[in-house]
């Protein structure tokens, strides 16, 4: 049966990812698991914050069970589990997530918090940056339809874990979705390196059987042009592979990492390339 975690604050955003979750993966042969995190507050004794966890679980297993009725009306013959956790949201999925060895992660980008929106909410990017699992961040107030059209923002310089590739070949040929694998070159760059050639035979070996094409991007600001060409092909998910060095701190150092109101409307699939 597939796992399939979806963290919960309780906000409308959050039972957004929960129907795009359902409708991503179905109910027949699916398991959801819906938990909620609470922490203690900084100040107080020993004592009171003893007292304090006692009551924010009590709260949050009591607002699980509502949820859980609301889940059971609204989908039928759907199997759900909740779990309370003490923690912060990222600790709290990571671990469950890798004691439970769950098939993906599916969560909102904002919630109850109302934090400012970026390029990720910042709990989905801790949750991104912690889980050896996929992880879904689907955008607030973002409604599925069927996926038809994955960008795939691929760093030709470093491909070395044929699982994700895999993971995207899978999610391609579920949905006969086209895949744009995107390689974004700079001006300084001085044309495609004997690495990336290689690579791009090794992707034509592993998605055989897919449709899909290489785009080069020239631009000198990585993320600008990945949302212009989200943009351009009205695109349905963007895909990207999470790594300490190349491409995710290119995307994410703070120099580039600015408020894209586009990422906001369309969901990102984390694969870890271990």
């Amino acid at each position: 049966m597939k796992s399939i975690l979806v963290p919960t604050d309780f906000s409308e955003n959050a039972r957004n990812a929960f129907d795009y979750a359902v409708k991503l993966f179905g109910l027949d042969g699916v398991r959801y698991t819906l938990i909620n995190s609470f922490e203690t507050p900084n100040a107080g004794t020993s004592g009171m914050l003893v007292s304090i966890d006692e009551m924010l679980e009590k709260e949050s297993i009591a607002d699980l069970e509502k949820e859980l009725e609301y889940l059971n009306n609204k989908y039928k013959g759907i199997t759900v589990d909740i779990e309370s956790r003490h923690g912060s949201v990222d600790d709290v999925v990571a671990h469950w997530s890798n004691q439970n060895d769950v098939d993906a992660v599916v969560m909102g980008t904002t919630g109850a918090s109302g934090l400012k929106k970026t390029f990720l909410g910042s709990n989905a990017q801790k949750v991104i940056a912690d889980s050896e699992y996929p992880v879904f961040s689907v955008p607030e107030g973002f409604l599925f339809s069927p996926i038809k059209k994955i960008v795939f923002a691929a760093d030709l310089q470093d491909i070395s874990d044929n699982a994700v590739f895999d993971t995207v070949k899978s999610l391609a040929k579920n949905y006969n979705a086209h895949l744009y694998i995107t390689h974004v070159v700079k001006s300084g760059d001085l044309g495609e390196t004997l690495e990336e050639e290689k690579n791009r035979l090794k992707i034509n070996q592993t998605l055989d059987g897919v449709d899909f094409g290489f785009h080069s991007l020239h631009d000198d600001n990585i993320v600008e042009a990945i949302d212009e060409f989200i943009e351009e092909v009205n695109a349905d998910l963007l895909v990207v592979v999470p790594r300490k060095v190349t491409f995710w701190n290119k995307l994410f150092k703070k120099s580039i990492s600015k408020e894209i109101s586009y990422h906001t409307k369309v969901p990102l699939l984390a694969v870890k390339d271990h």
